[in-house]
């Protein structure tokens, strides 16, 4: 007796119950920590006023890409920019942005005002 049928495949949305000021942090099943990856844990940044330097989880960790999620319904104006300031990637204020990365590197935002920012690594 055979069954036919169909499977539809779904890919959803979890709370990892990990936000920076309670804001929950977002991210697609399965790459919080997939089996047999070397991600560095979710963490957090505080954007103050001017430009803050971010510096990635070392060499001996493996990822692609962080995810940075600002608060829901932020108004604090971001850009990506060089370590100088330049903007290299603007317009971003509220809900989550990927942005490539390699380990041992850094992340340079110029920010509006002091705000929490939630990351997740991606491999």
């Amino acid at each position: 007796m055979g069954f036919n049928g169909s499977y539809a495949a779904t890919v959803s949305l979890t709370g990892s119950g990990f936000g920076a000021g309670g804001v929950p942090l977002l991210e697609e099943t399965g790459q919080t920590r997939p089996p047999g990856s070397n991600l560095p844990p979710p963490g957090a940044l505080m954007l103050a006023l001017g430009v803050v330097e971010y510096l990635l989880p070392p060499a001996s960790f493996s990822f692609s890409a962080v995810m940075m999620l600002a608060p829901a319904g932020s108004s604090n104006a971001k850009s990506f920019c060089t370590a100088t300031g330049t903007p290299v990637m603007s317009g971003w204020t509220y809900g989550s942005v990927t942005v490539p990365a390699v380990p041992g590197g850094a992340i340079y935002i110029q920010s509006a005002g002091v705000e929490p920012i939630a990351l997740a690594f991606v491999p």
